[in-house]
C-alpha cells in the first residue's frame, strides 16, 4: 500500500456548477411562507393600511381627517414595535398607546353616529395571529 493512488474529490468544479444550479432551482420552486402556514409579521404600511381599513369602516370623514388618523396609527404602530419594556409589561404599555391613539382618532369624529360606529369597529378587532 505504499503507492496508493491520492483520492481524488468527487466533488468536481462541474458538480458544484451542478449543485449550485440544482439547489437555485429548488429555492426558485419553493412555495413562499405564507404558503407553507409560516407566519410572517406585518410590515407597517401594511399593518396601517389594515388598521386604517378596519378602524374607519363605514364612517364618512374628509380627506384631511383620515390622513391625520392615519399618522395617528402610523405612530401607534412605530411606538408598539419600538416597546423594549420587560416582556410582562409590553402588553399593558402597548394598550395605553392604543388608548391615545383611539381617543385621538375619537376627537376628529363629526358626529355621534360616527363614534359609534368606530366604537363597533373597535369592538369587532380581530386578534394578532400567534407566534
Amino acid at each position: 500500500m505504499l503507492h496508493e493512488k491520492p483520492k481524488q474529490s468527487c466533488f468536481t468544479a462541474g458538480a458544484a456548477t451542478r449543485c449550485a444550479l440544482l439547489v437555485a432551482l429548488i429555492v426558485a420552486a419553493a412555495p413562499h411562507a405564507e404558503a407553507q402556514g409560516f407566519y410572517r409579521a406585518p410590515t407597517v404600511e401594511e399593518s396601517i393600511a389594515s388598521e386604517t381599513s378596519r378602524l374607519l369602516s363605514g364612517l364618512t370623514l374628509a380627506p384631511t381627517s383620515i390622513e391625520r388618523i392615519k399618522g395617528m396609527i402610523r405612530a401607534y404602530e412605530v411606538s408598539r414595535r419600538s416597546l423594549r419594556p420587560p416582556a410582562d409589561r409590553v402588553r399593558i404599555v402597548a394598550d395605553s398607546i392604543k388608548a391615545v391613539r383611539d381617543s385621538s382618532i375619537r376627537a376628529l369624529l363629526p358626529t355621534a353616529a360616527d363614534s359609534a360606529r368606530f366604537a363597533e369597529n373597535l369592538r369587532s378587532r380581530s386578534p394578532r395571529p400567534s407566534r
